[in-house]
């Protein structure tokens, strides 16, 4: 049932977008977003089938989740953030009501309408970085602007159905969990590709907050608390300002008391 889940997910147009301070930060945090690498110089999307990887688009050729984590560290195969980078733009203010946006809201605005996300994916506001908080809020700002049919940008307005906000160093009450069971190992690989950034036992360069070999080690662990949570080998907690609508309680909860 969970491997359907993530194929449908998967598998429909721009049903997520995650937007963070900068694109590592979309790699490094939230492991339940789909994964794309870069292979060949081709960007295609990572997806679990069937207990296996393949590449969208490629579907004849599959991956055991080892085997993605062999070409990460490898560099055979980079990994590529989920989120759209693009330039801002260069000047123009534009008034909302008592509201001045800026050329960043707009460009923000104009990814909602054009790719319509159903859930955007952004920094928690308490993150410790200030470019994350600051992007948390311009994405959280401009995915409700995106649904006002008074501000006209050649595109038909969209709003998403949430804002979703995913913990980063600071810890946070869960609204919900996401079973990252079988991609856990996949995801620390990518993270670990980004090698002038995270530990490096060879490296000469002085040592940063998240250069440490606590820091990846941290990840996991949370990522496999959150998992005892739920009964499952590892997950992700994410924040939202609703909580989702269970349409079936006993299967959300099934399997939490083993034996019973």
């Amino acid at each position: 049932r969970e491997r359907e889940v993530v194929r449908r997910r998967l598998e429909t147009r721009a049903a997520e977008l995650a937007a963070a301070g900068h694109p590592l930060q979309v790699v490094s945090e939230p492991g339940a977003l789909p994964l794309f690498a870069l292979v060949d110089g081709e960007r295609l999307l990572l997806r679990e089938r069937e207990g296996a990887l393949e590449l969208k688009g490629r579907d004849c050729e599959r991956f055991a989740a080892e085997d993605v984590v062999a070409r990460f560290e490898a560099g055979e195969w980079l990994p590529s953030f989920s989120a759209l980078s693009r330039p801002l733009a260069a000047s123009t203010l534009y008034p909302v009501a008592a509201t001045v946006l800026g050329p960043a809201e707009l460009e923000v605005i104009e990814v909602v309408r054009r790719r319509r996300p159903r859930l955007v994916f952004a920094p928690l506001p308490n993150d410790r970085h200030p470019d994350h908080v600051r992007a948390g809020r311009l994405v959280a700002d401009a995915a409700f602007y995106a649904g006002l049919r008074a501000l006209e940008t050649g595109l038909p307005p969209h709003r998403p159905q949430q804002v979703v906000y995913f913990p980063s160093t600071f810890l946070a009450e869960p609204t919900f969990l996401v079973d990252v069971t079988g991609t856990l190992e996949v995801k620390l690989a990518a993270v670990r590709a980004f090698r002038s950034q995270f530990f490096d036992p060879a490296s000469k360069e002085p040592a940063t907050f998240i250069s440490s070999p606590e820091f990846l080690d941290g990840v996991a662990a949370r990522a496999r608390a959150f998992g005892r949570l739920a009964n499952v080998g590892a997950a992700e907690g994410f924040v939202s300002p609703r909580p989702p609508l269970l349409a079936d309680p006993l299967a959300a909860f099934d399997g939490f008391e083993k034996g019973c």
